[in-house]
């Protein structure tokens, strides 16, 4: 074994918070992750430069019908945007949505452990990658 090869890989843990990721069903088509920050600065009635300053993360992939928002901490904006969405007050590209609300319980605990699991992956991921080019470097 090469001393050489021994790449650490960090391992990414996360203290979350319950009651800051809200669950969004019926997304529109043609949506992207631009368009859902622009709904949640138009939601707290500011810019999406603050939205990503504040450090609310849209998890969504183009053609999806769900997304979720992830808010780094509790507060009355989350329930306030949840209700908007779900009460169809808030729209997404100028259409409602099926449905909007705070994730919690069990699921809450899966949608944090499926994120935690995914970071992981990546980290373990990049650690390949450079032991790879490592190797390549030495031949």
């Amino acid at each position: 074994e090469d001393p050489e090869d021994d790449v650490e890989v960090k391992t990414f843990t996360f203290d979350w918070k319950p009651g800051c990721v809200v669950k969004i069903n019926g997304v529109p088509d043609g949506c992207d992750r631009e368009a859902l920050l622009e709904m949640v600065a138009k939601g707290m009635d500011t810019t999406v430069d603050d939205v990503k300053e504040k450090k609310i993360y849209v998890d969504y992939s183009r053609g999806e019908k769900d997304a979720a928002l992830r808010f780094p901490v509790q507060g009355d904006h989350i329930a306030d945007i949840c209700k908007k969405l779900a009460e169809g007050e808030l729209e997404l590209k100028g259409s409602k949505v099926e449905a909007a609300r705070i994730v919690d319980g069990d699921e809450e605990k899966k949608y944090w452990d499926d994120f935690i699991a995914f970071k992981n992956k990546q980290l373990q991921q990049r650690a390949e990658e450079k032991r790879s080019k490592k190797k390549r470097r030495r031949h």
